[in-house]
């Protein structure tokens, strides 16, 4: 829903990812909210930002749980 050029999208999707994997769902809706304006689709980018405030605190932090070797994937329970 971004509409930016691929590699711009690719370089905001990076940012978004890395907050998310971090667990800081804050500051990656922070930065969906600053880059709206831009969009192309602006309706996609608001019901993720809609779906990342109603699932914030069922994000965890995934890069702790990767260095506790926790599980960070549902694959088990999806099979």
């Amino acid at each position: 829903g971004l509409g930016f050029p691929k590699k711009e999208r690719e370089y905001w999707q990076q940012v978004i990812l890395g907050h998310l994997w971090k667990g800081n769902v804050n500051k990656a809706i922070e930065v969906l909210k600053e880059l709206l304006p831009r969009c192309r689709v602006r309706s996609r980018v608001e019901e993720l930002i809609d779906y990342l405030i109603r699932k914030r605190c069922l994000i965890p932090d995934y890069d702790e749980r990767h260095k506790q070797w926790f599980w960070i994937a549902s694959t088990r329970v999806e099979k």
